[in-house]
């Protein structure tokens, strides 16, 4: 029979293992999409059927362009009748623009739409991860065809950029003038528009340009904040629509002026779009409706000049044969797809599409009379012709092309309406095939790196699972078989629930009713594993309070208005209370008492300091959600009237709030010095018989002095189920002992305690709103103290953010492990060994055993919980290889797939196994007293005594070289 490792090195170098197995599944099935090499040239572009001398694409239909990029523009913002974008109503009132709903595709990031935007490709899924690399410079756009750089190519047009600065860094060298911002800072809604803004009268002003883009990115952050239906929204939308007329009539007035000056100017084109939209909660990544449907709008000047076009936008002004915008939404305008702004575009300001394209041309923009003359007819199929020849590169389809060549060629000869329907439709057809399939079409997946990473997961898994089995058989009684089957039949059903598409969206569902399950088990499982009645119905009705606890969180709603401050400051009041009872329970030693009270009263003060200042940076995060007449918040408002809260701004208070969290640790830590050497002086003097486990309680007072961290780091209506996750670890503390104390000392078998925690983080993570999906990515705590982007800072304050519920209870783990672990029940105890004969005197070989056993306890906690992890990373590998041309490969299942990563790299190795094993086997194991040898000689004293010696005296003492001198010598 084999049996768990011995060490944690084995565990680590599996770990290490997998982590290689790891890296190159990702390097197979994230990779970037092919994009067909270099740039379209005018030589490439196909010729005019009818042999005319004419600009080699299409005749320009303006010259100048300003660019809007709103981020988070969701359709919604700029359609409804209560927006702000009362100006934008006006516009397309008077006919002087044309609005759309542009349809998004997943994933609903930053990068990701900006390559679409601009390139007209649907992007790499791998482009949303590093959407948060500020410093990624890898994914530039400098050697991919895109509209910005045939801009520059192609006439040599002067472009300006301002906004984020994402832009910067996928196009290189483009742009003469910058100002880029930090797209990631989002608690700033005001400076990062601010810094747009500006540069439109002294930039904008000046004829020094062909195109301006502008990217804003302060409604995009009043959404991470507070959502959609934040009070900073309608504000900000009225901001946005001042800028959109601002740079309208600017530039009105410089068309005007030039026509004067040229009768040849073509004029100014305005645009201005989201990047993706946002869901209820204000995040985006995912796939959702509000995620994908984003506002588009196409402004100028010239189009009021043209009386036709000055029609209801909602009307459409072509023959029925040729409306091509049958598709609206539910506010009644027409849906097109995001990428279709490429094309067109590029040929309304007559350049090559770029190669790579996956849009179509948007034709009313080319023409909106309500005849179709001849003359525009033919602009019309140029256009068509265009964007079929550059789709037909990519896939070809020759028959159905050559097809509505011809008919063009016959409309070229003989010109009727009739022929150009129906070349006009024969050209649509081949353009939406080619669109569907290439849109369809999945990466091209590295399926050799797949598999040799799936064989290594695969392999890595079974010796986790070895283990998993010969540390549960080590400890297993017949009393948990029936416990045991069950669990087993539980991990083996999640595993399987990786394959399913359905499941892997519910899966906040399965944690819910695994936990529910195994709670309903164990209750039962009380009456057969303790013998009197009593014992019995506790333990059973221990776990049947689990069981409510878990079911009235999931019923829990959240709640808005005075009683979430309530409950945040019950929720921030908790862990002071609980340290101070445990510092009550903790025995103080006559010889240091007071240096040991002043730590434990500093300790609290610290906490209760750190406590405030937390309730005070969360009412002042609020701003303006706050109701100042509201009778709660004035009872906490006094906080923000302290003085040291009022001369610090928003991000020196959270970096102090951090400061006071680590001067709490460290206060700890000292208290543990104190008291170890309080307590080594006590049994140097044997006078104290006091139970050793009530000594250490550290691992618990760790947990309750990061809880206010973990608020800090939480959404305020979420601050209750530390409350409920308190009363939850001290149900399952008095489980665990009642059940060792009357079963002659036997503990709670690891393997349990392991997955009742795996249950718990798991439930942890979804009760506070998080899922699997990118947008269930909540950015808005991850900047909490952090005065500039840092990839490194970000990156682990995002990961703490959304996973504090799982954090919490990765720790109370740890206080669980360590309550339950094995100990000398007194100090007399000890005692009674020194007059014990000299061979049963173990003295520190007991204190190894211990720490030993501690050891033994937590390699096999680990190892349980490292089997399901890794099963499951595995099933999953596997699970998308052979899904992954399913139609939610990058919806549901990619998402799934990096959540994964950072539940098992992150969350398991990085929290539990690195940090963990610092604080239970040094931090915690550090903290026990060192027996004085005086009451236990040391086992290597004992062996160089010789053996003829008579038995040692009671007063015998260590000499400096450790050798046993008797009194008698």
């Amino acid at each position: 029979m084999g049996r768990p490792p011995r060490s944690l090195l084995s565990l680590f170098a599996v770990g290490a293992l997998q982590l290689v197995g790891l890296l190159l599944f990702v390097r197979g099935f994230f990779p970037y999409k092919t994009y067909l090499p270099g740039f379209a040239h005018l030589d490439s572009v196909p010729a005019w059927l009818d042999d005319k001398t004419a600009h080699p694409v299409l005749e320009p239909e303006f010259d100048r362009l300003v660019f809007i990029v709103i981020d988070a523009l969701r359709n919604d913002f700029v359609f409804d009748e209560s927006s702000g974008f009362s100006f934008v109503h006006s516009l397309v009132e008077q006919g002087s623009a044309l609005l759309y709903t542009a349809r998004a595709d997943a994933p609903t990031v930053t990068m990701p739409r900006i390559k679409a935007l601009t390139t007209g490709t649907v992007p790499s899924f791998l482009d949303a991860i590093l959407n948060i690399a500020e410093s990624d410079t890898s994914s530039s756009l400098a050697h991919h065809d895109n509209w910005v750089r045939q801009f520059h190519q192609n006439g040599s047009r002067t472009i300006h950029f301002f906004g984020d600065d994402t832009w910067i860094r996928l196009f290189p060298g483009l742009f003469t003038k910058t100002d880029g911002t930090t797209s990631f800072y989002v608690t700033d809604t005001v400076q990062v528009d601010v810094n747009v803004t500006r540069h439109i009268e002294p930039d904008l002003g000046v004829s020094d340009w062909d195109a301006v883009i502008m990217h804003y990115l302060g409604l995009d952050h009043v959404g991470h904040l507070g959502g959609p239906k934040s009070p900073l929204m309608l504000p900000k939308q009225q901001e946005m629509d001042r800028a959109i007329e601002s740079v309208y009539h600017l530039v009105a007035q410089q068309d005007a002026e030039r026509l004067r000056k040229d009768a040849k100017a073509k004029g100014t084109l305005v645009v201005v779009c989201g990047d993706h939209g946002m869901n209820d909660a204000g995040n985006h990544g995912g796939s959702s409706l509000g995620e994908t449907s984003t506002a588009m709008l196409f402004a100028s000047p010239r189009f009021y000049s043209r009386p036709v076009i000055r029609r209801a936008n909602k009307e459409s002004a072509l023959p029925s044969a040729l409306d091509y915008e049958r598709d609206r939404d539910v506010f009644g305008y027409p849906v097109i797809d995001q990428v279709d702004l490429v094309p067109t575009l590029s040929l309304l300001f007559g350049v090559p599409i770029p190669k790579n394209n996956l849009g179509s041309v948007i034709l009313p923009l080319f023409d909106r009379h309500a005849t179709l003359s001849n003359e525009r007819a033919a602009v019309l199929l140029r256009a068509l012709q265009l964007n079929a020849h550059q789709l037909n590169q990519l896939w070809p389809n020759d028959k159905k092309l050559d097809v509505a060549t011809e008919l063009h060629h016959a409309f070229v000869n003989r010109p009727s309406r009739d022929l150009a329907v129906q070349a006009i439709n024969a050209y649509t057809m081949c353009i939406t095939e080619a669109k569907e399939v290439l849109s369809d079409t999945a990466s091209n997946y590295d399926l050799s790196s797949m598999m040799v990473g799936t064989l290594i997961l695969i392999g890595t898994a079974t010796r986790m699972v070895r283990w998993a089995r010969d540390a549960v058989v080590a400890e297993s009684s017949m009393a948990w078989t029936f416990v045991l089957r069950i669990i087993v039949v539980l991990v083996a059903a999640y595993s399987l629930s990786v394959f399913a598409s359905s499941f892997v969206e519910e899966e906040h569902q399965i944690w819910s009713y695994w936990l529910q399950t195994l709670f309903l088990v164990l209750a039962g499982q009380s009456f057969f594993v303790a013998k009197p009645m009593g014992v019995q119905v506790r333990l059973a009705l221990l776990m049947v309070a689990q069981l409510v606890l878990v079911r009235a969180g999931m019923e829990w709603q959240g709640i808005h208005g005075s009683p979430r401050w309530h409950l945040l400051s019950a929720a921030l009041a908790q862990p002071l209370v609980m340290q101070a009872m445990v510092m009550v329970s903790m025995p103080m030693q006559r010889e240091s008492r007071w240096i040991q009270l002043l730590c434990k009263v500093t300790l609290v003060a610290v906490s209760a300091l750190t406590s405030a200042l937390v309730m005070a940076y969360k009412l002042r995060h609020e701003g303006d959600n706050l109701l100042l007449e509201d009778h709660a918040v004035a009872m906490y408002g006094s906080l923000l009237k302290w003085e040291l809260v009022r001369r610090l701004d928003q991000v020196e208070l959270g970096q102090l709030i951090y400061n006071y969290g680590a001067t709490s640790c460290l206060i700890l830590t000292l208290t543990i010095y104190v008291t170890k050497r309080a307590m080594h002086l006590t049994m140097l003097h044997g006078n104290q018989d006091t139970p050793l486990a009530l000594m250490r309680p550290y691992v618990k007072l760790l947990l309750h002095a990061v809880t206010p961290l973990l608020v800090l780091l939480s959404r305020p209506q979420h601050s209750v189920y530390f409350l409920q996750f308190t009363v939850q670890l001290e149900l399952l503390l008095a489980w665990q002992r009642t059940y060792r104390q009357n079963n002659h000392d036997e503990r709670v078998p690891a393997w349990i305690k392991a997955f009742l925690v795996l249950c718990l983080v798991h439930y942890g993570f979804f009760i506070t709103d998080h899922g699997n999906t990118l947008a269930h990515v909540d950015l808005g705590l991850a900047y909490t103290g952090v005065s500039d982007y840092d990839p490194w800072k970000i990156s682990i304050l995002t990961f703490c953010s959304n996973w504090s519920g799982a954090i919490w209870w990765c720790i109370a783990g740890w206080a669980m492990l360590v309550d339950d672990e094995k100990q000398e029940t007194s100090v007399m105890a000890q005692e009674e060994e020194e007059h014990a004969p000299q061979g049963d005197t173990d003295g520190p070989e007991d204190e190894q055993d211990e720490h030993d056993d501690l050891a033994q306890q937590w390699i096999a906690f680990s190892v349980v919980l490292a089997s399901v992890f890794s099963v499951t990373l595995a099933t999953l590998s596997i699970s998308v290889t052979i899904l992954r041309e399913h139609l939610f490969i990058w919806t549901v299942f990619s998402p799934k797939y990096l959540y994964q990563l950072a539940w098992h790299v992150m969350f398991f190795w990085g929290t539990h196994m690195v940090l963990g094993a610092l604080v239970v086997l040094h931090w915690h194991t550090w903290s026990a007293p060192t027996r004085p040898s005086s009451i236990a000689p040391s086992s290597a004293s004992l062996d160089v005594a010789p053996p003829s010696s008579p038995p040692l005296s009671p007063r015998a003492d260590n000499d400096t070289d450790g050798t046993v001198l008797d009194d008698s010598l």
